[in-house]
């Protein structure tokens, strides 16, 4: 008996086998490779930028706040009693939420709180906080404000604020977060996997704005 040799370039082998070339699995691989190590490298960026103690501010127009956890609407108010804007803006209250509610948390004499205190229910997110703040800062003829928010926050937020008020003064003042530390971060899963959720929310805008 005679064995059958079988060629591997013989007629048996499926021809869509023989048509598909090496570079069809390389480029993509490398492709996805290269946009890894580019995510990874902003990521790391971006997390270096984010300031743990910010300075004070330069006296501006107006403040704005925007709402959120950690101590951003009590340094607002600091700072708006250090004079350093004639107004705050509180953006993004929820509207359920009364002006007793919102006063009740801040140690503040109430007839400042009264006189100067602004407050925007509409706002459901960043964008919204933007939009809204465009129209009070129109409404009150300011050139420059100062915008009080998470420090992890505050990349996104002067994107959105630049964007929809191009020709204002934006003057950051990141507030450090208690849901996260700026310090040895890539320790924590829950911190990197906060930071890189954020992160992914920050290329998010930046692409809306600069490429869509």
């Amino acid at each position: 008996m005679r064995w059958l040799k079988i060629d591997s370039d013989s007629e048996t082998k499926p021809k869509i086998l023989r048509t598909v070339k090496p570079w069809l699995f390389v480029f993509p691989a490398s492709l996805i490779g290269v946009l890894a190590i580019a995510w990874l490298a902003g990521l790391l960026l971006f997390a270096n930028s984010l300031s743990t103690s910010p300075a004070l501010p330069r006296t501006a127009d107006g403040i704005v706040a925007l709402t959120g956890g950690d101590t951003r609407l009590s340094e607002a108010m600091n700072l708006l009693i250090a004079q350093k804007g004639q107004r705050l803006l509180i953006s993004g209250v929820n509207p359920a939420s009364r002006r007793s509610d919102i006063f009740s948390l801040l140690d503040v004499e109430e007839s400042l709180f009264n006189c100067c205190v602004d407050l925007d229910r509409l706002a459901p997110d960043t964008i919204g906080n933007a939009t809204q703040s465009a129209e009070w800062i129109k409404k009150n003829d300011y050139h420059q404000i100062i915008i009080v928010t998470a420090n992890y926050h505050m990349p996104r937020s002067l994107l959105e604020f630049r964007h929809a008020m191009p020709d204002i003064d934006i003057r950051p003042y990141p507030i450090q977060s208690d849901r996260f530390q700026t310090a040895h971060w890539w320790k924590s899963i829950d911190a990197t996997r906060f930071l890189a959720s954020e992160y992914n929310k920050y290329l998010a805008s930046f692409i809306r704005i600069r490429v869509l």
